[in-house]
C-alpha cells in the first residue's frame, strides 16, 4: 500500500552541496527507494523517486517526482568601511578594508561605482573633487548580489617628507663664527615653514 507516501515540490537556499528531495510516510517491508535529478547550483530541477521491491509479491510501483527550487545564498560578513587620503599629485587606486563571505567560499567579486549606475573594479583618485559617496557591488556564484555605500575623504593636503642633517651634532670648538644650521631636505612642492627649539617647548 502506497497510498501513504508522498512526494512534494521544495523549495531550499543553496549551500554548496547536493540538494534533493525525499519522499515522506513509511515504506511497506521489503520496498526500498533511491533518487536522481538532485541539483547543487541554483536552478530548478526534477527529482524522480525510483522503487524497488520483491517482484514476487508486489507489483511494480511507478516512479513518484517532484520539483526542487534552489535559490541563491546570501552573502555574509559583507562590510566596506571608507577612505581618508591625502592627494599626492599623481592618481591612484584607493585600498578598501573590506570583506564578504560566500557560503561555499567561493571568491567574491568586488565593483565600485561613484552614480549607482556605472561600476568598474578599482576606484582611482587624484583631486579633492574624488571625496563623496561610493557604491559597492560584491557578487559570487550562486549568491545574491550585495549592495551598498561608503565614503571617501580626499584632503589637498600635500604629504611631506623632511629629512633634517645636523651639521652641529659633532663637538666643536667656538671659532667667532656663525654656528651653521641644520640642512632641510624635502619633497613638498609648497613652502614649508621651519622652526627651532632648545626645550621642545618654545619654537622660533
Amino acid at each position: 500500500d502506497m497510498s501513504l507516501i508522498e512526494m512534494t515540490d521544495k523549495e531550499v537556499v543553496y549551500n554548496g552541496t547536493e540538494q534533493g528531495i525525499t519522499i515522506t510516510g513509511e515504506l511497506p517491508e521489503g520496498v526500498t527507494v533511491s533518487y536522481s535529478g538532485l541539483g547543487i547550483n541554483v536552478g530548478t530541477y526534477t527529482i524522480v523517486a525510483t522503487f524497488t521491491g520483491d517482484a514476487l509479491n508486489y507489483e511494480a510501483i511507478s516512479n513518484m517526482s517532484a520539483t526542487l527550487t534552489i535559490k541563491k545564498a546570501s552573502l555574509t560578513g559583507v562590510t566596506v568601511n571608507g577612505y581618508t587620503g591625502t592627494i599626492d599629485g599623481n592618481s591612484h587606486n584607493i585600498v578598501l578594508n573590506k570583506n564578504a563571505i560566500a557560503v561555499d567560499g567561493s571568491e567574491v567579486v568586488w565593483q565600485f561605482s561613484q552614480d549607482g549606475i556605472h561600476y568598474v573594479s578599482e576606484i582611482l583618485v587624484s583631486n579633492v573633487e574624488d571625496s563623496g559617496t561610493y557604491y559597492y557591488k560584491a557578487t559570487a556564484m550562486n549568491h545574491e548580489d550585495a549592495t551598498g555605500t561608503f565614503v571617501v575623504v580626499i584632503s589637498n593636503k600635500i604629504a611631506t617628507t623632511i629629512e633634517v642633517t645636523n651639521l652641529d651634532s659633532l663637538s666643536k670648538t667656538y671659532d667667532g663664527n656663525e654656528i651653521q644650521d641644520p640642512i632641510i631636505h624635502t619633497n613638498s612642492n609648497g613652502e614649508i615653514t621651519i622652526t627651532y627649539s632648545v626645550d621642545s617647548i618654545n619654537y622660533v
